[in-house]
């Protein structure tokens, strides 16, 4: 008899534990899919502001003056210098999501 009552005591107590991990990781997913929407807009926006860059630069061929031409490329290369800044923010974030997700995980298999 108290054979079983330990029996069913430890199978509780596992159920329990693996009810805790599930909602660790769940809670570690959310968050994931939370960050990966940001990203996804984030990204978005890139593209849009690619399509603006894209315009001004077919614009700009059609200029004959050399100092608009001047402009059009400064603006062109600033817009860009700020793109690849967005574009490394947007990498960064995205490697430090993986890692907490394998911290998170990497946790829940060594509890």
């Amino acid at each position: 008899m108290v054979d079983e009552l330990k029996s069913i005591s430890l199978t509780t107590e596992s159920k329990t534990e693996a009810s805790l991990r599930v909602t660790a990781t769940l809670s570690l997913l959310e968050a994931a899919i939370e960050e990966a929407e940001l990203l996804q807009e984030q990204w978005e926006g890139v593209r849009r502001q690619l399509g603006e860059l894209r315009r001004a630069a077919v614009n700009g061929k059609s200029y004959t003056d050399a100092g608009v031409k001047e402009e059009t490329f400064k603006y062109l290369l600033l817009s860009l210098e700020e793109m690849r800044e967005k574009w490394h923010a947007i990498s960064q974030m995205a490697i430090e999501i993986k890692e907490v997700l394998e911290e998170g995980f990497a946790d829940e298999e060594g509890a």
